[in-house]
C-alpha cells in the first residue's frame, strides 16, 4: 500500500510505502504522477521505504524503467530521493540507480531524510 501526499511547503511529492512494496505498487506510484495535472512540472519526490520489504525482482527493472520514462515525458524533470534501510532493498535501488539513465530524471538513494531533503531542495541538478 502506498500513501501519496503533496507537501506544499517544500514543493515535494511524498510517497510512504507500507510493510511490503512490489512492482504493482511502484507502477501505481508512477501512474499517479503520469495522470496528475496538478503536480509541478519540475517535480521533486521523496519516497520513504524505510522499514519496507521489497518483492520486486531485478528482472522487473525493464517494466519499471518504461513506466518511469513515460512519467518523465510529461514533466520538465523529475528528481526522486528514496529512503531505504534494509540490505536487499538498498542493493535493489542501487542497481536501479546505476542502470536507469533517463534524460530529465535524477534518482538517488539515501539513508536519512535530512540528506534526501538537502539533495531535493538543491535545484534541478
Amino acid at each position: 500500500m502506498l500513501e501519496l501526499s503533496f507537501d506544499k511547503e517544500n514543493n515535494i511529492l511524498r510517497t510512504i510505502t507500507g510493510d511490503i512494496i512490489g512492482i504493482e505498487d511502484m507502477l501505481r506510484h508512477y501512474n499517479t504522477i503520469i495522470e496528475s495535472d496538478s503536480l509541478p512540472r519540475k517535480l521533486n519526490v521523496l519516497i520513504n521505504c524505510s522499514g519496507t520489504g521489497c518483492t520486486t525482482k531485478p528482472d522487473e527493472i525493464e517494466i519499471f524503467y518504461n513506466k518511469v520514462k513515460t512519467a518523465v515525458s510529461k514533466y520538465d524533470w523529475i528528481k526522486e530521493a528514496i529512503l531505504v534501510d534494509k540490505p536487499y532493498e538498498t542493493a535493489f535501488v542501487v542497481l536501479f540507480e546505476r542502470l536507469i539513465q533517463i534524460e530529465k530524471y535524477k534518482f538517488k538513494v539515501f539513508h536519512t531524510e535530512s540528506a534526501a531533503m538537502r539533495w531535493l531542495m538543491g535545484g534541478s541538478e
